[in-house]
């Protein structure tokens, strides 16, 4: 693990009137080659049932395309025709949609097998050959703008490197951090220093302020 997801395990802890005991998990025993034996382990302690499938704990539900689906076309004003575009791990009413990838998205199209092209069943009707033809046009060129836009976004990503570049230039917002770091973490610290040992850019951080 190189970072902490949350700054205030302490004020957690403290206000949680029926905490008696504290579990920590290691990021690393949730990537995919460990998470099903991980969940089993907590199934076991926590009286749950785990599903026996392992290839349900090796997908990847949160992503890239995360930062842009779902997300809704209109391509009809008139009769309010609609495409919902989600990935495949978001939820959707079988019911009253269905995916209609294939009639339209390019197969060799990026992302193909990552997300689905919902339309509602009561609709189909309104879908013309014509329509049809237009949207295979549109989602050809979606295609290659989403694909160029992620690899934009992944190039301009914030990462933990930039932060300590901030906190380096700034002795007060190092002083201002490290209060809170100190104040929070003193329970981890405690019983689990190994996994604060496994903070990388928390223990730059903290090498950064050896001289405040």
């Amino acid at each position: 693990m190189n970072g902490r997801s949350c700054a205030f395990e302490g004020s957690i802890i403290k206000y949680s009137k029926n905490c008696k005991n504290v579990y920590y998990i290691q990021t690393k025993d949730l990537y995919k080659d460990r998470a099903f034996e991980t969940m089993k382990y907590l199934g076991k302690t926590f009286s749950f049932d785990v599903p026996n499938s392992p290839k349900l704990f090796e997908e990847q539900r949160i992503g890239d395309l995360n930062i842009f689906f779902p997300r809704t076309i209109l391509f009809n004003k008139k009769f309010n025709l609609t495409i919902e575009i989600q990935t495949i791990y978001m939820n959707y009413d079988e019911n009253i949609f269905t995916n209609i990838k294939t009639l339209i998205y390019p197969k060799d199209g990026a992302f193909f097998n990552e997300i689905v092209l919902l339309y509602e069943k009561k609709k189909m009707e309104f879908l013309t050959k014509f329509q049809i033809e237009q949207l295979v046009e549109y989602f050809k060129k979606f295609s290659m703008t989403i694909k160029e836009r992620l690899k934009i976004e992944s190039k301009n990503r914030i990462k933990p490197e930039d932060h300590l570049k901030v906190f380096q230039k700034s002795s007060k917002t190092r002083t201002k951090l490290k209060e809170i770091y100190d104040r929070e973490f003193q329970f981890i610290k405690t019983h689990r220093p190994d996994i604060v040992a496994s903070w990388k850019y928390y223990q730059e951080f903290e090498k950064m302020c050896e001289n405040l």
